[in-house]
């Protein structure tokens, strides 16, 4: 799928919204419908390669700089109430960011569109959201001795390139009963330059083109404040084959899915869908079991235990193609975090988050990175703001062999922000 075909896809969608909007009722006045704001961010980073292992010459091992970085945004809320559409908001924010050192290869900015719409008419239940991202930053990769599968992703989100996501959904209530249509979108499209890695460019990390698009059904069960549901997910994912590599790992997939969501207790919320994931290879190599089942989760819940505290818990589990070519990864996720309302003005937030990665042959890495964060923001008035957090993150290797040395790091963040809202 190339980059033309996307944004064309995504324009279409725009208008069909705008067309589907005014053809609704007259909307009613209300406050102003745009909100514009400015963030002043500077960011000390520690290890802005994500690297403990130098290659002579280059220099990447543990290189730490300062991110200076400013940020525009503008929402618009066109529409505050109409008979079948509520809450449409579209948004545009610049983000630019000014290393002080290494400027040349890092230095970049990411322009962000979004438009996200929830309505409902009769019985429907209908919510749409989508994004696009282009990333003006280099078109050079980094040349690394070895790498950390997470490591490798922070200059890879500097790289020149176009990001895009959409979902959306339809539910339809009848009685006891509930049934919901629904569809997502996940695309990468580097625009890095590939070369072969061997001779002169030993080292040099190819970024390729990767999607993931899915979509299904779900039968729903009311219970009290509680639905039960019952669905399933068709889904392809794509991997860009680069022209020396023999093997790729574009593949189709089916889930079979069981899950819950709703409330328990008047504090604690949840969803949850889980299954069994049954996978079929495209490509005809003979090193991997072309037909695997792996299993898929995804969930969070929220939970308020008092007035100004909420704690937030999430976890996903699912196999996706990696960014560097020929294989697939089981990317698990889980996080917690909590947000304290110490006073009117200040609020306190920790995160506490587990990552690993485990890759399908040929490759022969499994990776752990941890994180953790802390920080305060305060709130002068309503329309100045500001905040401080501190990030601690490390990556463990649990492949054992002189080939898998050299793969873990540390990185250390300290961001200060200051935001004014018009």
């Amino acid at each position: 799928m190339t980059a033309n075909t996307i944004r064309s896809t995504l324009l279409l969608s725009v208008l069909a919204t705008g067309t589907l909007l005014a053809s609704s009722s007259a909307p009613t006045p209300g406050p102003s419908p745009l909100e514009v704001s400015a963030i002043g961010k500077v960011t000390y980073d520690s290890n802005i390669h994500a690297t403990e292992v130098e290659r002579g010459g280059v220099g990447l091992a543990n290189r730490e700089a300062i991110d200076y970085q400013l940020l525009l945004k503008a929402d618009l809320t066109p529409f505050r109430s109409l008979p079948a559409w509520k809450d449409v908001v579209g948004g545009y924010s610049l983000h630019r960011h000014w290393f002080d050192r290494y400027a040349g290869s890092e230095d970049h900015t990411v322009h962000k569109v979004s438009l996200s719409a929830k309505g409902a008419q009769g019985a429907w239940k209908l919510a749409a959201e989508g994004s696009t991202a282009y990333v003006d930053g280099s078109r050079e990769s980094p040349r690394f001795v070895t790498y950390s599968s997470y490591g490798m992703a922070v200059p890879r989100e500097r790289r020149n390139q176009w990001q895009h996501a959409a979902k959306a959904s339809a539910r339809l209530d009848s009685g006891k009963w509930a049934i919901r249509a629904v569809g997502g979108f996940t695309s990468f499209d580097l625009l890095t330059h590939h070369r072969n890695p061997t001779g002169p460019w030993t080292g040099y990390l190819n970024y390729i083109d990767r999607y993931d698009l899915n979509g299904g059904v779900d039968v729903g069960l009311k219970a009290g404040e509680r639905v039960y549901w019952l669905g399933m997910r068709a889904g392809e994912q794509y991997q860009q084959n680069l022209p020396w590599a023999t093997t790729h790992a574009s593949n189709t997939y089916f889930r079979v899915l069981l899950g819950a969501e709703g409330k328990l207790g008047k504090t604690l919320t949840f969803t949850v869908l889980g299954g069994p994931e049954f996978r079929r290879y495209k490509d005809g190599r003979a090193a991997i079991d072309r037909t695997p089942t792996t299993v898929f989760v995804e969930g969070n819940a929220n939970w308020m235990p008092r007035k100004g505290t909420a704690v937030t818990a999430a976890v996903k589990q699912w196999r996706w193609v990696s960014s560097s070519g020929r294989t697939t990864y089981d990317d698990l996720s889980t996080s917690l975090a909590v947000k304290h309302q110490v006073s009117k003005a200040l609020t306190g937030r920790a995160l506490l988050q587990w990552q690993r990665g485990d890759y399908v042959a040929p490759a022969n890495r499994i990776d752990h990175l941890y994180t953790l964060s802390v920080g305060l923001a305060y709130e002068w008035n309503q329309h100045l703001s500001g905040g401080v957090d501190v990030v601690r993150t490390r990556d463990e290797n649990a492949v054992d062999g002189p080939a898998a040395d050299g793969r873990e790091y540390s990185r250390n963040l300290v961001n200060l922000e200051l935001r004014y809202r018009w």
